[in-house]
């Protein structure tokens, strides 16, 4: 765990998850970058962000991940920086890499936790195959599957 204390909630970090829930990714992007010249890189869920804008808005996956992974290592019990890693994930198609990572941050009983938990539900969380020690897609499970299902 990292030896910094850092406070995820402020005002000012607020504002910019405001900014990104509303869209305005623009103006997010521009916001976190300032955070981050404010503090110098010092504080890793600021840096997640940028990471994350990185990836999303600008189209660069690849940098976004090494800024988030960064970010994650620093400060290994903000779920909000395994929030922005998963959000990169999905970007790139890896439902796999992002699940990982969002079950690593829910461990952590952190305020900001909530984000990560809504994002989790918002990506879909799949059932237990019905036979377990069978692949998933295994013609069985399919059918269990579909026989069981509560949805639509």
């Amino acid at each position: 765990m990292a030896d910094l204390t850092i406070v995820s909630n402020t005002q000012e970090i607020k504002r910019g998850i405001e900014l990104v829930d509303s869209g305005s990714l623009d103006l997010a992007a521009q916001y976190f970058k300032q955070l981050q010249d404010q503090d110098r890189g010092a504080n890793p869920v600021v840096a997640s962000f940028v990471g994350m804008l990185k990836a999303l808005r600008d189209n660069q996956p690849f940098q976004g991940l090494e800024i988030c992974k960064k970010a994650v290592s620093q400060d290994e019990d903000e779920p909000l920086c395994y929030l922005n890693l998963a959000k990169v994930y999905m970007a790139m198609d890896d439902r796999y890499h992002a699940v990982k990572t969002i079950h690593k941050g829910l461990k952590y009983h952190h305020p900001s936790r909530e984000h990560l938990f809504d994002f989790y539900k918002s990506i879909g969380i799949r059932r237990k195959a019905p036979v377990g020690f069978l692949d998933r897609n295994h013609p069985v499970n399919k059918l269990l599957g579909k026989m069981t299902y509560k949805g639509a």
